[in-house]
C-alpha cells in the first residue's frame, strides 16, 4: 500500500464518508464498499428468501448507484440507511421486471415441523411473507434499525411500516408455532 492508500485505510468510517462525499474519491468510497457489503448483502439476501446470486447482484447495482449518486448524500440519515434505500428500490424493480413477487408466494412442499434447525424453519416461514412483510421484519428484527428508520428505507408511513411487521409476526409465529411447543 502506498502511503495514501494507509491514511484512507486507517481512517474512520465518517472520515471515508466525508471524503466520498465531497470530493467523490474512488478510493474511499471503495473502504466504505468493504466495510457495508456483507451486512447489505445480508440484508438484501433476507428480501429475496436466500436467493444470494440476486443479492449479490442487486447489493452490486445499489453500490454503483450509491457511488454515482455519492455527492447527494446529506448526512440526513445514516449511510446503511441509505444504501438499505437504494438496495430496496433496485430490488423492487428487480422483482417487477422479472415477475418475482408472484414466485416468492409459492409455498415450499416441504413441511416444516420435520425440520430441527431454527434458522432454516425461520427461512422457510418468511416464505409466507408478502415482500412489504418480509422487508419490514429483516430491518427491524435482523438488521435492528428503528420502525422510522425502516419506514424511510421503504418510503412508507410509520403506522404501514408496523402494520407490516405485526403482520408478518402473526404469520411468522404461525409457522414456527412447533418451535413454541418444544420451549
Amino acid at each position: 500500500l502506498s502511503c495514501k492508500e494507509y491514511k484512507i485505510m486507517s481512517r474512520p468510517e465518517t472520515q471515508l464518508l466525508a471524503i466520498a462525499v465531497s470530493t467523490g474519491d474512488r478510493q474511499a468510497f471503495g473502504e466504505l464498499v468493504q466495510i457495508y457489503q456483507s451486512p447489505l448483502r445480508l440484508v438484501i439476501r433476507r428480501w429475496a428468501s436466500g436467493n444470494g446470486a440476486l443479492a449479490d447482484d442487486i447489493a452490486q447495482e445499489a453500490f454503483i448507484k450509491a457511488y454515482l449518486g455519492i455527492t447527494k448524500f446529506r448526512f440526513e440519515a445514516k449511510f446503511f440507511t441509505w444504501l438499505c434505500q437504494i438496495s430496496y428500490h433496485a430490488f423492487i424493480e428487480h422483482c417487477r421486471k422479472k415477475k418475482l413477487l408472484a414466485e416468492a408466494q409459492l409455498l415450499p412442499e416441504s413441511n416444516p415441523a420435520r425440520k430441527t434447525d431454527l434458522h432454516h424453519d425461520v427461512e422457510y416461514a418468511m416464505r409466507y411473507l408478502s415482500e412489504a412483510e418480509r422487508v419490514a421484519i429483516t430491518l427491524c428484527f435482523h438488521k435492528d434499525l428503528s420502525h422510522d428508520e425502516a419506514a424511510t428505507i421503504m418510503q412508507i408511513p410509520l403506522g404501514t411500516l408496523k402494520s407490516h411487521v405485526n403482520r408478518a409476526k402473526e404469520k411468522m409465529s404461525k409457522h414456527l408455532s412447533a418451535w413454541k411447543e418444544e420451549n
